[in-house]
């Protein structure tokens, strides 16, 4: 069983980019938060995805490219923290992906954001 609480792991990149996956393509959203996904996969509405590693941001980028394809519609898509986005940005800009460096001239704080 899982742990549940502060102490408990996050969930994998993986686990997140499948619930980002679903909420996206989810025709019958519920409640306001699913409307908000529905505006975003449609492209009325940015998506605002906090991200570092560069396999992170290569999977958004192909999450991106699939949702657009499945639904016929072109996400505006942000990335903030983006720590490994010069590893990946020949494909973020061709995607049109933006990118926000945070924090800003820092040394790493993870393993994931050693990359600078």
């Amino acid at each position: 069983m899982a742990a549940v609480g502060p102490d408990a792991a996050p969930p994998s990149v993986a686990t997140q980019l499948a619930v980002l996956r679903r909420l996206l393509l989810d025709t019958d959203p519920r409640g306001e938060t699913g409307v908000w996904f529905v505006r975003a996969a449609e492209g009325a509405a940015p998506l605002v995805v906090h991200a570092g590693a560069a396999d992170a941001l290569a999977s958004l980028v192909v999450l991106k490219a699939d949702v657009e394809e499945r639904r016929g519609t072109r996400m505006r898509v942000v990335v903030a923290g983006g720590a490994g986005a010069h590893l990946v940005a020949r494909e973020l800009g061709a995607t049109g992906v933006g990118v926000v460096l945070l924090p800003v001239r820092t040394a790493p704080g993870t393993w994931d954001a050693r990359r600078i």
